[in-house]
């Protein structure tokens, strides 16, 4: 495994640069802490090299594995306190830890790195790659120009000496240095722990501080000027590292290179959490152990702890110290108090101090060391018991109600004591109608319920006295009549009057009420104010009689001529009554009647109601009305379909309304429907109107059904020569009347057509009638010309012949032929194939389709077999003659039955052989095998007539390779070329015959030929 050295470069910030040059040693580690002091020591020349600018370089020992890693680095300073461990992400290449010599950096032959700080809308910067130190590692320094305090993103590619560039990669970088420039107000910073990042909205997570310098200044140094601060927890987190994204806001710009920006750039820092080391804290306790929010000065707060993990103070080398810090009232800035840890080691006891500022909102810490760990208690803890008396009135009048109060920072027991003998206890007493002698001192003693703090406070109460009141008054009187008040006190000042809690004014104590009404009966008050602002309040009674009440008027006006007139009202009880009204009618009765009235009764009618001297005047129209009449035109009888109307006798000015089965109309002569259905029988109402009068009757309408056709059917489209059903299914009871083609009619429901014919095809119509309703439709039928198919059948040819199919042409028909063998086609006369085989010798079926009509035929065909003829040569080692009809010649043929052997002396078989038995001369000759089908195989047979044998004299013999013919590469010289010609014979066509006894000698020989004899 190769050892990996990375030189780190930290920068860090310290709180003043003395701070810095107090640095004795340093550690780092990767990952995981081993604890302080474990990790690998920093050299000394790494440490004073770093103190004067902040900045440290690290020969840091990588990682014995590749992937994502977080190097921490932390520092002691001369007062023996460590710092906290800071950590930096690092990418260790998996090219880190190849085995093996190669240098496969340098094989990759990178040239160059071009890098961006955190956004590619900022420069991109180059630098030339150093060599490799052969580990797979390059030094390299990156300027911090266009990075950021805190968390960095830094994004790089390499590019070879080709021009190649590899993919960008990034890296996260923490830069802790200072970095210059105009600061301006920052109220708060949002931030998420855990995560790597986050988008869109920000969390609700704050940070409220604010930096105590002026927008026009500018900062070279980071001091402790910052007000206010929060501990984050990490209650939740995982064991290990986590990243802290946070992001600046502000009500003024931030960052001077983004204009108008009111936030910064998001920072991002590593934290590592060791989930563990626990310390848990409980909620406080009072000194008896009760749990309790509320606590006294110099009283006892107790703090259950609990921890788990390696602490420091399970070794006997370390100690762990715990400490109870308390917050201020707004819960920040924790202070230690006096705490030590009870003889269990599970329980810290403090001493809250007695000069602490009694309060609410305080907080309640446990700080540990070695490690610092802090537990902060949920609750928030109110200490010491505060006391604010109240009154809803210090100065109040006589006889007013004292309500006192008091508010406390807890819950406690009061006791009160004032003048007069007053004495009270609770939160809220009250002393109603507080005498003259009631001012003076209240005192509240309060002791908290919890803690049991004790406190007291007082307030003074001054009485004033009230004014004394004169009343009079005008009552009773009637509704709608006025009433008069009066009043006077002397001394005093007026402020009005007043009916319940509604002031209606007045003027020098008076006050005319107009119009009043029985609502207004009841007391009057009115108010005069003391000098010393007290307000006295009076009443008088005022009654008001009522009128009579008029509950209602009856009538049953509008009427109709020739009908009682009646009319009246309800009144009070008691009440009297004066009617007069037209035709001079006259009446002290409630209730009125006219009978059989007449229109000249119409007009209106007065009354006077009277109730204990108090009178009410009413009137009442009435109205008679002349009534009409209503003659309607019944019974209607009509067929559904048709259309359907209603009449009644006209009367001038009046209205009609119609009603009935689905109806409602208006009108003397309205039309219910142009289509009328049996659902429109029945009853329909008229109601005529003139005026309020009214006359009705009544249509009586039936609407018989037309017939009902369920459906028509038919086998059409049918095909000539086929019968044509038809028909139609209609109401029971229905007559049918029939017309179609070629002056078709008939009476029946459903009809045939016998051996149908084209000419038959057309609309079909038919009435269907049922009690005097007819209805028509029509069937249309279509009879379709049946094609006739005549083939060319039966077909015989011999194999190897082409096999064609015929069938008769039908214009504008289609084909199609099924065989043998799988065969189909759509042409009218098909190719089967050009050279039939035997295998395609059966039936072929043909369909011949127009439009939707078809006819079908076969063709019956037979592909004979060829003889095969195989021929074996007829040889003679004598002077012949030769017999080439033996078997033996055509042993091994293929012969059918019946197959005849004819022989010929060419190969077109057309010159006959004579003596096929007796052939005295070698030469090729012809075999025609021809069978009983005609067919023919036609194949040549040599016959070779050798004679003597004889041996061929050459200075090479060079028949070793088994061929008959040899071309002689020598000169054969024969002593007697012409003479002994009985050794030589000459053959036309043919090469030279040796015979036995021929001489070589001066002469050559070009081919030779052996006999086959031999």
């Amino acid at each position: 495994m190769k050892k990996l050295l990375l030189l780190v470069t930290l920068w860090v910030w310290f709180s003043n640069i003395a701070s810095a040059q107090n640095i004795v040693a340093g550690e780092y580690f990767w990952n995981t802490d081993p604890g302080v002091g474990l990790g690998t020591a920093l050299t000394p020349s790494e440490i004073s090299g770093g103190i004067g600018d902040e900045t440290f370089n690290l020969n840091v020992a990588g990682p014995l594995t590749a992937g994502q890693h977080i190097l921490f680095v932390r520092f002691k300073l001369n007062d023996t306190l460590w710092s906290q461990a800071e950590g930096q992400p690092i990418l260790i290449s998996p090219e880190n830890h190849l085995a093996g010599a190669t240098d496969q950096v340098d094989s990759l032959e990178m040239k160059e790195m071009t890098y961006y700080w955190n956004s590619d809308t900022n420069p991109s910067q180059t630098i030339l790659m150093p060599a490799s130190d052969n580990n797979f590692t390059f030094n390299l320094n990156f300027p911090t120009a266009g990075a950021v305090k805190g968390a960095n993103q830094l994004f790089f590619r390499f590019k070879d000496k080709y021009g190649l560039f590899t993919p960008w990669q990034s890296e996260s970088i923490l830069v802790m240095g200072r970095q210059s420039g105009e600061l301006a107000r920052v109220d708060s910073i949002r931030y998420a722990l855990g995560g790597y990042s986050y988008v869109g909205t920000p969390p609700n997570d704050f940070l409220n501080v604010t930096f105590n310098v002026a927008d026009t200044l500018k900062r070279d140094s980071f001091d402790s000027d910052v007000i206010g601060s929060r501990e984050i927890t990490t209650t939740g987190l995982s064991h290990g590292v986590h990243v802290m994204t946070f992001k600046v806001f502000g009500s003024t710009m931030l960052d001077s290179s983004i204009v108008s920006s009111k936030n910064s750039h998001f920072y991002q820092t590593v934290v590592r959490i060791d989930t563990t080391i626990k310390m848990q804290i409980g909620e406080p306790r009072l000194a008896n152990n009760t749990l309790s929010t509320e606590f006294c000065p110099g009283g006892i707060i107790k703090i259950p702890i609990d921890t788990t993990g390696n602490w420091p103070r399970n070794n006997p080398a370390l100690i762990s110290t715990f400490t109870i810090k308390l917050s201020n009232s707004l819960g920040q800035n924790f202070v230690g108090i006096t705490s030590s840890m009870n003889t269990t080691g599970d329980t810290l006891v403090g001493t809250i101090p007695n000069n602490i500022a009694i309060a609410s909102g305080y907080k309640v810490m446990v700080e540990s060391t070695l490690p610092m760990i802090r537990d902060t208690a949920a609750t928030s803890l109110t200490i010491g018991l505060t006391l604010t008396p109240s009154a809803n009135n210090t100065v109040p009048c006589e006889m007013a109600t004292l309500i006192l109060g008091v508010n406390s920072n807890v819950p406690a027991t009061y006791s009160w004591t004032g003048p007069a003998g007053f004495t009270a206890t609770g939160n809220a007493p009250t002393r109603a109608n507080i005498p003259a002698n009631g001012g003076g001192t209240y005192t509240v003693n309060a002791t908290s319920t919890m803690a049991g703090c004790t406190s007291s406070a007082s307030l003074i109460i001054t009485v004033n006295p009230l004014p004394v009141i004169t009343l009079g008054s005008n009552s009773p009187v009637c509704e709608g009549q006025n009433i008069n008040l009066t009043s006077s006190a002397v001394g005093n000042s007026f402020l009005g009057w007043a009916r319940g809690n509604v002031n209606i004014g007045g003027s020098g104590g008076n006050k005319t009420v107009s119009a009043v009404t029985l609502a207004d009966s009841g007391f009057y008050k009115v108010s005069y104010m003391s000098p010393n602002a007290c307000i006295k309040i009076d009443s008088i009674k005022i009654i008001v009689k009522p009128l009579p009440v008029l509950s209602g008027i009856s009538t049953n006006s509008p009427i109709c001529s020739g009908i009682t007139l009646t009319f009246g009202l309800n009144a009070s009880p008691g009440s009297t009554y004066s009617w007069i009204g037209p035709n001079s009618f006259i009446s002290t009765t409630e209730d009125q009647s006219i009978n059989s009235a007449s229109t000249s009764a119409s007009g209106t009618y007065s009354v006077a109601v009277t109730l204990n001297g108090c009178v009410v005047n009413t009137t009442i129209v009435n109205v008679v009305n002349q009534t009409p009449t209503a003659n309607t035109t019944s019974p209607v009888i009509i067929c559904a379909n048709q259309p359907l109307s209603l009449a009644v006798n006209n009367t001038p000015s009046a209205t009609y309304l119609w009603s009935g089965p689905f109806f409602a109309g208006a009108g003397q002569n309205p039309l219910v429907s142009n289509t009328a259905t049996t659902g429109m029988s029945g009853t329909y109402s008229v109601t005529v109107t003139l005026g309020s009068c009214n006359a009705s009757n009544t249509v009586a309408v039936t609407v018989k059904p037309l017939p009902v056709i369920s459906g028509t059917n038919t086998n059409s489209p049918i095909c000539s020569g086929n019968n044509l059903n038809f028909g139609i299914d209609a109401t029971a009871g229905s007559t049918y009347s029939w017309t179609g083609p070629n002056s078709f009619t008939s009476g029946l429901e459903d009809l045939t057509i016998n051996s149908a014919a084209t000419n038959a095809s057309g609309t079909y119509s038919v009435t269907v009638n049922l009690n005097g309703c007819s209805v028509n439709t029509t069937v249309v039928n279509v009879v379709n010309l049946r094609p006739t198919v005549s083939t060319t059948s039966p077909v015989n040819i011999c194999q190897g012949a082409a096999l064609t199919l015929n069938v008769n042409n039908t214009p504008s028909a289609t084909y199609g032929w099924s065989g043998p063998s799988s065969f189909s086609s759509i042409l009218e006369d098909p190719l089967v194939s050009n050279t039939a085989t035997v295998g395609m010798s059966g039936t072929y079926s043909v369909t011949v389709t127009l439009g939707s009509c078809s006819a079908n035929g076969t063709v019956a065909v037979t592909v004979n077999p060829n003889p095969i003829l195989v021929i074996t040569n007829q040889n003679t080692p004598g002077n012949g003659p030769v017999n080439i009809t033996v078997p033996s010649a055509t042993s091994g043929s293929t012969l059918p039955s019946g197959t005849i052997l004819s022989y010929f002396t060419n190969l077109l078989a057309t010159n006959i052989l004579s003596t096929p038995t007796a052939v005295a001369n070698s030469g090729t000759y012809y075999i025609k095998a021809t069978s009983l089908a005609g067919c023919t195989d036609i194949k040549p047979i040599v016959v070779n007539i050798c004679g003597s044998t004889f041996n061929l004299v050459s200075p090479t013999d060079d028949y070793s390779t088994g061929l008959q013919v040899k071309a002689s590469n020598v000169k054969i010289t024969a002593a007697n070329k012409i003479t002994g010609t009985a050794n030589i014979t000459y053959r036309s066509a043919q090469a030279i015959e040796l015979s036995p006894g021929f001489l070589a000698a001066n002469g050559t020989v070009f081919l030779a030929e052996r006999g086959v004899c031999n």
